[in-house]
């Protein structure tokens, strides 16, 4: 018996919504809620309920249709109340179960849910006889009663329903032909709910139609009896529909019982496997969420495809041609199968494919059962390229039989020819070397005898003569404390051996170095650690003779410059007596062996060949009055510092006791990036501080100069303002004076001296007041005003010049709200800033609008607060017609002096304004910006202190 379900719930009624959680609250049916019909579509009924409530829908037509295609068997509907034409519709719609939303309880609609899974058997005969003749429903309720059958009675057909909820008959005698309904009717409305679903109708009427009768035994109805029947009929009739109902609910029950129990097996086998159905075509008509799990597909992608959809492309046709042809011929397949899933990952199944034959033996679908064995199959791969990778065999010893079994692999291990899969005990221990013989029989007898594990290694030597180092590990394996035999591995570790050997050189080195850095880093002295590297260096070589170079690359590559910089029995034969690292002689002297050597062809042949210089002859290399006897055991090894590619020094060892190899070189040579890092951090040290002694040289002449020029440059402008005022006042004076008697060029000459002279008076105020801005000899009289007092103050200044040029001016305040001067005087923007700097940075930006504007042309304002770094900040933007500034030349706009290439032009500028004007938005913490498109737009922000609109 099910002991949970999951239940859709349609409706928008939130009282009812409530109510069933109520119910459901402390049982373990699952609720699923809905608001309306039309969401159907984005649920999958069929699937995942077992029960769906429908709360009083009204469109019964679409309800019908949606019915129809998706909702299960087990359909509860809840009517606000209980009216025949409601349970007709109902009835047409598909509806079978019904309850009366304001009067159901909990029991009775959990009893429905139990009756629905596991119907109860009656003991009991009970017949509800409807007639509403009078004088027949008391013959037969007489002829009932008197033969012992539970009878009720009622002549009102409209009370049908409440006598069936309050007797609950099992049997139900009736005239076919009622006031209120026929008797199709009623086999209608009892269909609506599943409990009444077990109760047999028997119709007593006079009506002898054949079709009316038909149509009530297609409709359930149990049998038709004439109204003239005697009573043991009527009684013989009434027992045998008794006994059919409940031989039908024994049925029912053993048929529920045995669908529950298949229910459970068949849902512990979906958990498991890989379940799919496909028609004879081979399109897919069912999948489990296991298919869809592992394939990565949803149900929708796979239903109504081919198998093919997750076909990889590792079987062969004749693979698939195979399976097939056993199929449609009816058999049974079974095999491995690997599939791709949605993302193209390989899986693999153990697939059993069964067909499903008609009556003629033919396959009408095809059900397909897989297991997932992903992980085994790659364990099992996994497995086979570690023993191939580990060189790793295996072999067996019977006990019982005295005989060893190995695999192909084992022979591979031993490095030999295979010879045969079974050895005796002699011929395995022959395998062994004979150093090694005894040490593993003591081990293989003491995994028989003692229960220990075998865990040994030895050598053996090849059919070349080489030697090589197995490792044996294995176990006995017992069946009811009986020895069975003996299984172990067998593995190749001569190249872990020889790793072993060179870790510990590696080891050695790696102990060196670190003690070799920590030096360096703790003490910083240098010296100290290239000494300590070279006596390290000698003492894990047994070297007794080294030297550590640093290459110079400034001169002839036939003449290597180098630095010492640590020696141990060498000595440099410098020509002059001087205390320089840097010799200016390249002979050098090994102390204990008398020997004398130019090292420029020995660094020439490294560098040139990149490579080390080991154990080769010195002949060449050293003077003629060598005593050559002491080069014959002289081993010699010099190996190249490598950064960055490149060779930046090189280190030369010797000994007379033992030959170097070129093992011990590959183990040297990758420790050494690490000292190379040391020579050049030394380096780069002693750049940098050379580098800031320059550095802090050159700042102070830049400061010594930039005061100087600064000092020049307020000095000169005071100088020239003087003569300067002179020259401006004589010339309007002599224009004043003389107007009379000048002629009108005369009086244009005059005009253009005194322009001249402004244009050099402004420069001359730009200069200095840049000069004040170098020395911080600007200062600002920070205070809270009226921005828009300000800004008014400078519009009406250039009306005059804005009529006569022919420029318009337009106001706009916040989100492009257009207003006029006398508007504007009424905003109030408070700014903490210096006003006569506001001012002035007005103006120039007012200046350059109407000098680079067009005629006709236009003026455009832009008033607003923005939010900026979390800060309120007054944007003001002004924009112009006339010819707009290129792309190319924004960077140079702010530049002192920088005019654009206006130089030519009639129009007047010193190119200091915008300059000046930047720098004074800076210093009063605002920015400024410029926007080319079709205008030129200027901006500039400051913070704003009080708002008030």
């Amino acid at each position: 018996m099910k002991l949970d379900y999951n239940v859709l719930v349609i409706s928008n009624d939130k009282k009812f919504k409530h109510q069933l959680d109520f119910y459901f609250k402390n049982v373990n049916h699952n609720l699923t809620f809905i608001n309306s019909i039309e969401e159907l579509s984005l649920v999958n009924i069929k699937h995942h309920f077992d029960f769906v409530f429908l709360d009083n829908p009204n469109e019964y037509d679409k309800l019908s249709l949606i019915l129809k295609e998706q909702l299960p068997e087990h359909i509860i509907f809840f009517c606000e109340n209980d009216d025949i034409d409601i349970r007709l519709q109902l009835i047409d719609c598909g509806i079978t179960y019904l309850f009366i939303k304001n009067e159901f309880k909990q029991v009775e609609l959990f009893e429905l849910l139990d009756e629905l899974n596991h119907p109860k058997i009656d003991d009991e005969c009970r017949v509800l006889l409807i007639e509403d003749e009078k004088i027949a429903s008391i013959i037969f309720e007489e002829y009932l009663t008197s033969n012992g059958i539970n009878t009720k009675v009622i002549t009102d057909s409209s009370l049908t329903l409440p006598a069936i909820k309050e007797f609950n008959p099992n049997v139900i005698l009736t005239d076919y032909m009622m006031p209120d309904y026929d008797g199709l009717m009623l086999l209608k409305i009892l269909k609506q709910e599943l409990r009444y679903k077990h109760i047999t109708v028997v119709f007593l009427s006079a009506i002898s139609d054949k079709d009316v009768i038909q149509e009530a035994i297609e409709n359930g109805a149990y049998l038709f009896l004439n109204k003239s029947i005697t009573e043991e009929q009527l009684v013989a009739e009434v027992k045998k529909a008794y006994a059919l109902t409940k031989q039908h609910n024994l049925t029912i029950n053993k048929l529920y019982s045995s669908l529950t129990e298949n229910q459970l097996y068949l849902s512990a086998f979906d958990q498991h496997s890989i379940i799919s159905t496909a028609d004879i075509s081979g399109k897919i008509t069912y999948v489990n969420d296991m298919f869809c799990k592992i394939s990565g597909y949803s149900r929708e992608e796979l239903i109504g495809k081919n198998h093919r959809i997750v076909k990889s492309f590792y079987h062969s046709q004749e693979f698939y041609k195979n399976m097939w042809g056993t199929i449609s011929s009816g058999k049974v397949w079974h095999g491995t199968i690997c599939n791709f899933t949605k993302n193209q990952q390989e899986y693999w199944v153990e697939a059993s494919i069964m067909p499903f034959l008609d009556e003629k033996g033919v396959p009408y679908k095809y059900v397909s059962v897989r297991t997932d064995i992903t992980k085994l199959r790659n364990n099992e791969r996994l497995l086979n390229l570690s023993q191939d990778f580990g060189q790793i065999g295996s072999w067996q010893y019977d006990i019982s039989n005295n005989r060893f079994q190995t695999t192909e692999k084992f022979w591979e291990v031993f490095s030999q020819p295979y010879k045969s899969l079974a050895l005796s005990y002699e011929q395995f221990v022959t395998l062994i070397h004979p150093k090694d013989k005894e040490s593993f029989i003591d081990a293989f007898n003491a995994c028989l005898n003692e229960n220990k594990q075998l865990n040994i290694e030895h050598r053996f030597i090849d059919p070349d003569g080489n030697l090589h180092w197995l490792l044996h590990r294995g176990n006995v394996y017992k069946i009811k404390d009986k020895q069975i035999y003996l299984l172990a591995l067998v593995q190749d570790i001569t190249e872990k051996k020889e790793l072993i050997s060179q870790l510990d050189n590696k080891n050695k080195l790696l102990d060196n170095l670190n003690s070799l850095l920590l030096n360096y880093l703790n003490k910083s002295d240098f010296n100290a650690t290239m000494h300590n590297y070279l006596n390290s260096l000698l003492k894990l070589t047994n070297s007794d003779s080294g030297l550590i170079l640093e290459l110079e690359f400034e001169g002839t590559p036939s003449q290597r410059q180098f630095n010492i910089l640590s020696s141990n029995n060498f000595e440099i034969k410098n020509s002059q007596q001087s205390d320089s690292s840097q010799p200016d002689s390249t002979i050098v002297s090994l102390i204990k062996y008398n020997i004398e050597f130019d090292l420029q062809p020995l660094i020439k042949r490294v560098i040139d060949n990149e490579e080390p210089y080991i154990n080769d002859t010195l002949n060449q290399l050293v003077s003629s009055e060598t005593n050559n006897e002491a080069l014959k055991n002289l081993n010699v090894l010099v190996f190249p510092i490598y950064y960055e590619n490149k060779i930046t020094g090189l280190i030369i060892i010797c000994n007379d006791s033992h030959v170097y190899n070129i093992t011990l070189l590959k183990e040297i040579l990758s420790m050494n990036i690490a000292l190379d890092i040391i020579l050049k951090a030394h380096k780069h040290y002693e750049q940098r501080e050379k580098a800031t002694l320059q550095l802090l040289k050159s700042k102070e002449h830049a400061e010594q100069a930039n005061k100087v020029k600064t000092v020049f440059l307020s000095s000169i402008t005071h100088e020239f303002r003087t003569p300067l005022n002179a020259i401006q006042g004589f010339s309007q004076l002599l224009k004043l004076e003389s107007a009379s008697h000048l002629s009108e060029q005369e009086i244009d000459n005059i005009d253009e001296i005194i322009r001249a002279g402004n244009r050099l008076l402004e420069l001359l105020n730009g200069i200095l007041e840049f000069s004040k801005i170098e020395q911080e000899d600007i200062e600002l009289e920070i205070k809270k005003f009226n921005f828009t007092d300000s800004l008014v103050s400078e519009i009406n200044m250039i009306k005059p010049i804005l009529n006569t040029q022919n420029i318009s001016l337009s106001i706009y305040f916040k989100e492009q709200q257009k207003i006029d001067l006398e508007q504007l005087s009424k905003q109030s923007f408070f700014i903490e800033s210096d006003e006569y700097r506001c001012k002035q940075v007005l103006a120039n930006l007012f200046s350059n609008a109407i000098k680079f504007n067009s005629n006709p042309g236009y003026i455009n304002i832009f008033i607003e607060i923005i939010e900026q770094n979390e800060q309120r900040k007054l944007k003001f933007s002004i924009t112009n017609s006339g010819k707009v500034i290129n792309q190319e030349q924004l960077p140079m706009l702010f530049n002192p002096f920088e005019r654009l290439g206006m130089e030519g032009s009639n129009i007047r500028g010193s190119g200091v304004g915008l300059s000046l004007t930047k720098q004074l938005i800076e210093l009063m913490q605002g920015e400024i910006g410029v926007n080319t498109d079709k205008d030129t737009n200027f901006w500039f922000t400051l913070p704003v202190s009080f708002l008030k609109l």
